[in-house]
């Protein structure tokens, strides 16, 4: 193995478990944006199916009657649930705005490599992803601003993140563009920003990274879960609470 190849390798094996962390974390917020999309998708399908009854001249004889209050009183119930099923608005109070926009292009972005190893894809699907990569970690920057930064080190970390995805047959891409990263942040460090105190850098974004997706996780999913649960009885709820008047 060159030395090249052998740097590559080496940074690799260092960053593999920061990364593994990170790919964690952002399955977990995209699985909950999934279930989000999912209630919200068949909240407003239920409401519209609900206001079509209830508008239906094809029933006159309803016009006035109980079930069409009923039927209303569903379609608004289901409008009014499937309006809070997102992530921003479902964690309004909880997490600060930046913060979430930072985890939502994280988790996206890590979404969008999840097939990547299945098939090799060649330089013009890789570098798109780890140009994606770079986006996200400037957004998270923009958040953290205490994060250090040295020019090059956003494609060196974003690399590194592709880097565990790509098929192997990609991997002499992900290289170029490792070392590419590895030699900007070189060539723009200070005297005492040596390879240890860069790949610290690196590191300390990769964490902050995680632990933003961590705590929107672990504040989003006992949400959605009660929001979830709401759909699933909000026909019955609504009955209830009409009856009860």
């Amino acid at each position: 193995m060159s030395a090249p190849l052998e740097e590559v390798a080496a940074l690799r094996a260092r960053f593999r478990f920061d990364v593994a962390r990170l790919r964690a974390a952002a399955v977990r917020v995209d699985e909950v944006d999934r279930q989000l999309k999912q209630a919200r998708e068949g909240l407003r399908s239920r409401s519209g199916r609900w206001a079509k009854l209830a508008l239906d001249l094809r029933y006159p004889e309803l016009e006035g009657s109980e079930r069409v209050q009923v039927l209303y009183a569903k379609a608004q119930a289901a409008s009014v649930l499937a309006r809070r099923a997102g992530l921003r608005d479902l964690l309004s109070t909880a997490v600060d705005g930046l913060a979430l926009v930072s985890s939502m292009a994280t988790s996206r972005w890590v979404a969008s490599l999840q097939g990547l190893s299945r098939h090799p894809h060649g330089e013009t699907l890789v570098r798109p992803h780890i140009e994606a990569g770079r986006v996200a970690y400037r957004v998270l920057r923009s958040v953290r601003r205490s994060l250090e930064h040295v020019e090059g080190l956003g494609q060196l970390t974003s690399t590194l993140v592709v880097a565990e995805f790509v098929h192997p047959k990609d991997d002499d891409y992900v290289a170029i563009h490792l070392l590419d990263g590895l030699k900007r942040a070189r060539k723009n460090a200070q005297s005492h920003q040596s390879d240890e105190v860069l790949f610290g850098y690196v590191s300390e974004a990769l964490r902050e990274a995680t632990n933003l997706l961590e705590a929107v996780a672990d504040r989003s999913e006992p949400l959605t879960r009660v929001l979830v649960g709401e759909a699933d009885e909000l026909e019955a709820h609504v009955e209830a609470r009409l009856r009860a008047r």
